[in-house]
């Protein structure tokens, strides 16, 4: 029996040894090629169908979490062989007519439902999520419907991309809650027969607001 349990620890030591070395093994330079390769021609497109397929780790590893290239969602065809470099594009448009009138439609719809139901036992908030997802479609949707020559080009600058995406959302997600200094106007009205005047209490929840971005911003 000790015979036994001797012999099977050392198989077990030799496994152990042998996944240890084969751990170790660092990649050669072929293999080192072969990858960048594989990275290249998914940045170009110009790999099949067969080498997009994501199958194990070292396909994650390549083709998502790889350093070189970063998934691009905003082509016309949402694929995997849609790549574009880590780098940033200075040239991209961020702050457009088409942002802003998104941002602030958005914003302007996520405060009001948000204000809304802050006094309803059932609260509603718009999800992030949600704005995302919303703020893409619109944002390709007036892409594709809006001209983009002469004097339209200030309504439509071209393909909706990251940086408009991204600026919209952070627009809208802060402004999809309700304002916490509502609760003072509120309860002056209710408890102590209080009705401040509509100026006041607009720039009350202002300050508030801004007090709030200003120390967010330090």
């Amino acid at each position: 029996m000790k015979d036994i349990q001797v012999a099977d620890a050392k198989q077990d030591s030799a496994l152990a040894d042998d996944v240890e070395k084969k751990d170790l093994q660092t990649p050669s330079s072929d293999e080192n090629s072969d990858v960048e390769e594989l990275e290249a021609r998914l940045a170009t497109g110009a790999a099949d169908e067969e080498e997009y397929l994501v199958r194990d780790a070292h396909d994650i590893a390549i083709k998502v979490l790889s350093t070189r290239w970063v998934y691009f969602a905003y082509a016309d065809v949402v694929c995997l062989n849609n790549y574009t470099t880590i780098s940033d594009d200075y040239e991209l448009p961020v702050v457009t007519f088409r942002m802003l009138f998104l941002g602030l439609g958005f914003s302007a719809f996520g405060s009001v439902l948000a204000q809304l139901y802050y006094f309803k036992p059932q609260t509603l908030l718009v999800s992030q999520g949600f704005l995302l997802i919303m703020l893409y479609f619109f944002g390709k949707t007036w892409e594709k419907v809006l001209p983009s020559h002469g004097l339209w080009w200030y309504l439509n600058p071209g393909p909706f991309n990251i940086k408009e995406h991204g600026s919209a959302l952070i627009m809208a997600s802060t402004a999809s809650s309700s304002a916490t200094a509502i609760q003072v106007i509120s309860v002056q009205d209710l408890y102590y027969n209080n009705k401040l005047n509509p100026g006041v209490a607009i720039f009350t929840l202002l300050a508030s607001q801004l007090v709030g971005y200003s120390f967010a911003g330090l």
